[in-house]
């Protein structure tokens, strides 16, 4: 078994490839949550611009969105995680559906035995009393609500009105 953590494009088509059994798991965040976040990262790239980051240029209708905060870096965060989540929906149609899973990061916040379990399932290991006390022992915190404490009303509209449509497909609203 090989466990990693990826973050940025999916490589779900390319593990495949390699590992014809894998399976997937999509943990979902919060979008309002991760645009805080890579603002409070070094590594984000967008401070230089969409031309200047990797996650290529920008649609006419991303590019119309981020113009129409006047080139706000919260905007181009939210957008990021918007070609994220397009990235991840055109590469999850690679597997089948047995193979690919979605869980939301507040669920394994607040129900980590549960979803360990789910995910134990899901790859078809055996749930065990040592690693359900081992789940057990490392509690996880949501940090989901950095965003509503970090940002101004005036952002917090920004991140709503970029992200409203993947909000609600995702069940954020």
């Amino acid at each position: 078994r090989l466990l990693i953590k990826i973050t940025g494009w999916p490589r779900i088509g390319f593990l495949k490839e390699i590992f014809p059994k894998a399976k997937f798991i999509h943990m979902l965040r919060d979008g309002r949550a991760v645009a805080n976040s890579l603002l409070n990262v070094d590594f984000w790239q967008g401070w230089q611009g969409p031309q200047n980051w990797r996650w290529g240029p920008l649609s006419p209708a991303q590019r119309h969105d981020w113009l129409a905060f006047d080139r706000s870096f919260l905007a181009l965060a939210a957008l990021q995680w918007r070609i994220m989540m397009d990235a991840t929906e055109e590469a999850k149609r690679l597997v089948k559906e047995t193979d690919y899973v979605e869980l939301k990061y507040e669920t394994l916040c607040s129900r980590p035995v549960d979803v360990s379990e789910q995910i134990i399932n899901f790859c078809g290991l055996g749930w065990t009393p040592t690693f359900q006390a081992l789940v057990q022992r490392y509690p996880i915190k949501n940090t989901n609500y950095k965003w509503e404490e970090n940002l101004t009303p005036a952002q917090q509209t920004t991140l709503k009105t970029v992200l409203s449509e993947y909000l609600e497909r995702y069940g954020y609203d």
